[in-house]
């Protein structure tokens, strides 16, 4: 999907070498990505972690997630998330059984995520990568006005097509994407993305309150 964006955002730089290089990586590949829920750029092992974390970012049940490394500088920490949910509760996530610890030493319940759920959840991993994308591109930019047209198209209408929302005169298309990603992110609006790629024939229709 082709679109002119003319939001620009300002780099955030990690050394990726120092993940490349560090010796408990093992054949693992490294991902580095902006994480809109955590508001920093994040650097995990392996794509059964990270495709898992593609679909926290559009789960409106989870706030945030906290890498374990982040609390260690221990890549092996990488292995495991802390996931914070909306109604306080948190989990802690693995990606293997590898070092999983003791039940007792864990505070949380431990959930073990696999790449059977990955290939079940359709083309919402892809498209979850994508609209983290489009808010990354616009990150930094206030989007009150893009919201503001967003609210009145679908003020008296079920739904609408991503096409007549970035059609609209006056505002900014990436920045319209970004606040489409972010609504869709938070649970304010719904379209399909389990069995069609976001694209601008995706309808989008507010969530049942």
């Amino acid at each position: 999907m082709k679109h002119e964006a003319h939001a620009v955002v300002m780099p955030r730089t990690m050394a990726a070498r120092h993940y490349i290089d560090l010796p408990g990586r093992g054949l693992r590949n490294l991902y580095v990505f902006e994480s809109p829920k955590n508001d920093k750029r994040l650097a995990v092992f392996g794509q059964v972690c990270f495709w898992h974390l593609m679909l926290a970012e559009g789960n409106p049940e989870i706030r945030r997630y906290i890498l374990r490394s982040d609390y260690s500088g221990d890549v092996s920490a990488s292995d495991a998330v802390d996931v914070h949910f909306v109604d306080e509760t948190v989990e802690r996530w693995y990606f293997s059984r590898r070092g999983l610890p003791k039940e007792d030493q864990c505070p949380y319940p431990i959930i073990i995520k696999s790449e059977a759920q990955i290939r079940a959840a359709g083309l919402l991993p892809q498209n979850w990568r994508f609209l983290c994308a489009a808010r990354t591109r616009a990150h930094g930019k206030y989007a009150g006005k893009e919201l503001l047209v967003l609210s009145g198209l679908l003020e008296d209408r079920d739904t609408i097509a991503l096409s007549e929302v970035i059609a609209q005169p006056g505002i900014d298309v990436a920045i319209m994407l970004a606040a489409v990603a972010q609504q869709l992110a938070v649970g304010a609006l719904r379209t399909e993305l389990k069995k069609q790629l976001f694209s601008r024939r995706s309808l989008l229709s507010r969530s049942a309150k």
